[in-house]
């Protein structure tokens, strides 16, 4: 099959261009070309094909055809849009719509890392979209099978895009794990609700979750993106349901400020909204945020350890 060239697309990288392309029948795609014919560019080109090739989520880019014989190497993959980068700036404040988008990315990612896949290069602009709902993740070049790639990989290469790259990956790209895209995760969510830095003023249990996926020390990070995909679903459902949220504010609110310390009939009214907790998993990780965030005394709330809701315990620093 041929495919003519209509007009380069997206950013220009490194190793690669990407140009909208057309086959014999008319059916347009995208055609990444292979630009940089070094060693390592040869071997990134084809380790994302393979990685391309054997993989199949609806929120991973299809690759159509490859030919990595040629002089100038390529490969067809499916025709998208935009990326994120260009739909950010009209998320702001639409929390539907944020939810959406960051679940999509989400699934793609703990689909790579089910099948022992580690992206190293997450970031907007290797981001897809047609619609909410149609959004795939790109651009593999630096993507490693783990004890597969990663162990032919120069032990002291460092590479990817320095905001999105963990600590761990920018001293050492090859002492990595899933928790780097963890990382690059928190900073996307981050670019997400505060478009790109221009909105400060975002809620505080969205705020904790970005700081835990993108600490210093990744044993501080949330173990796995099924686990951060849960806080984020109940902290968005907490944000879109407002009368919640507001009632567990207040209730924080006045416990901080000890209002309620000494007033039994308060502290049950108090204690009646957390008992809630234990069957509201939504609340229980704002609670357990909250409580952080607020530096409560959680000995007002509970008098041992071993009767905190599951996630307080797990979440609450002392």
């Amino acid at each position: 099959m041929k495919y003519n060239r209509i007009r380069q697309i997206g950013k220009e990288g490194g190793f690669g261009q990407v140009f909208e392309c057309e086959d014999e029948y008319g059916n347009k795609y995208a055609l990444k070309v292979l630009k940089n014919n070094s060693e390592f560019g040869i071997q990134r080109f084809e380790r994302e094909v393979r990685l391309l090739s054997r993989l199949n989520h609806p929120n991973i880019v299809k690759i159509i055809a490859s030919n990595l014989v040629a002089d100038q190497k390529f490969y067809v993959m499916t025709l998208y849009q935009c990326s994120l980068t260009s739909v950010i700036p009209h998320l702001v404040n639409d929390y539907s719509r944020q939810l959406l988008i960051i679940n999509s990315i989400l699934s793609g990612i703990q689909y790579l890392h089910s099948e022992g896949v580690i992206h190293r290069d997450l970031k907007p602009d290797n981001i897809l979209c047609n619609s909410d709902t149609d959004i795939v993740i790109t651009d593999f070049g630096l993507g490693i099978q783990i004890n597969s790639d990663s162990s032919t990989m120069t032990k002291t290469t460092v590479f990817g895009t320095y905001r999105y790259c963990s600590p761990e990956q920018w001293n050492n790209s090859h002492e990595v794990d899933y928790r780097t895209d963890i990382y690059s995760m928190g900073k996307i969510i981050e670019d997400i609700v505060t478009n790109f830095g221009a909105n400060r003023n975002i809620n505080s249990s969205i705020r904790m979750i970005i700081d835990k996926c993108t600490m210093q020390n990744r044993e501080d990070r949330f173990s796995s993106i099924a686990e951060l995909q849960n806080f984020i679903n109940n902290v968005y459902s907490l944000l879109m349901g407002e009368d919640d949220l507001q009632q567990l504010d207040d209730a924080l609110l006045r416990l901080s400020s000890h209002q309620v310390s000494n007033d039994e009939l308060a502290m049950g009214v108090v204690r009646n909204l957390f008992n809630e907790v234990w069957t509201d998993l939504a609340l229980q990780t704002s609670l357990a945020m909250k409580l952080n965030e607020k530096r409560l005394d959680i000995n007002v709330i509970f008098t041992d350890e071993e009767s905190f809701p599951p996630l307080i315990s797990k979440i609450y620093k002392k």
